[in-house]
């Protein structure tokens, strides 16, 4: 995974991880307690990721808590997202 992920080739956003291959990434939601809802509540973060699915990526969302609560699970869900991506791809060729 690449942390802090230059995705778009025309805009500045990043995904705090990726794993540019597979086109799987994960975002930690943050900011929910502060006055106007964190950077994840605002429209411009919407916008970036419908642009990433229009591009093709599989974009993962978690919060803080689920990331405390069971770290297991949280990767669990990636790395066989992109297991799966990747054997999808390799029987298609």
């Amino acid at each position: 995974m690449e942390r802090e992920y230059q995705f778009h080739p025309k805009r500045k956003w990043k995904f705090d991880f990726a794993y540019p291959l597979a086109r799987v990434a994960v975002e930690i939601d943050g900011g929910q307690w502060a006055e106007r809802g964190g950077r994840h509540s605002r429209d411009t973060d919407r916008e970036k990721l419908n642009a990433a699915a229009r591009m093709g990526w599989l974009v993962f969302r978690f919060s803080p808590e689920m990331l405390e609560t069971d770290p297991a699970y949280c990767i669990r869900q990636v790395v066989e997202t992109i297991e799966d991506v990747l054997l999808e791809r390799s029987l298609q060729r």
